[in-house]
């Protein structure tokens, strides 16, 4: 992109954007609500351990491109002797 004043285009990816992480947020906090309604779970807890799950889908993608065609380890070409 070139620099310059915004084009009406920049701003309909800016809204886009932001209504995207608006919905993420709210569905969020929504699976904490039914986890501490639901089963009585506590909202902290819950908050953290999606974290970690969130955090283990935002890796998967960066593991599945060093695996190799034998399951996760690094490609044919890269292993030791």
């Amino acid at each position: 992109m070139q620099a310059g004043p915004p084009t009406r285009a920049r701003w309909i990816v800016v809204a886009i954007l932001a209504r995207r992480r608006r919905s993420a947020a709210w569905l969020w906090a929504a699976i904490v609500a039914l986890l501490r309604d639901r089963f009585n779970a506590n909202e902290i807890l819950v908050s953290l351990m999606l974290v970690y799950v969130a955090d283990d889908g935002a890796e998967l993608p960066r593991l599945r491109a060093v695996e190799g065609p034998g399951g996760l380890q690094l490609p044919a070409d890269h292993q030791r002797s």
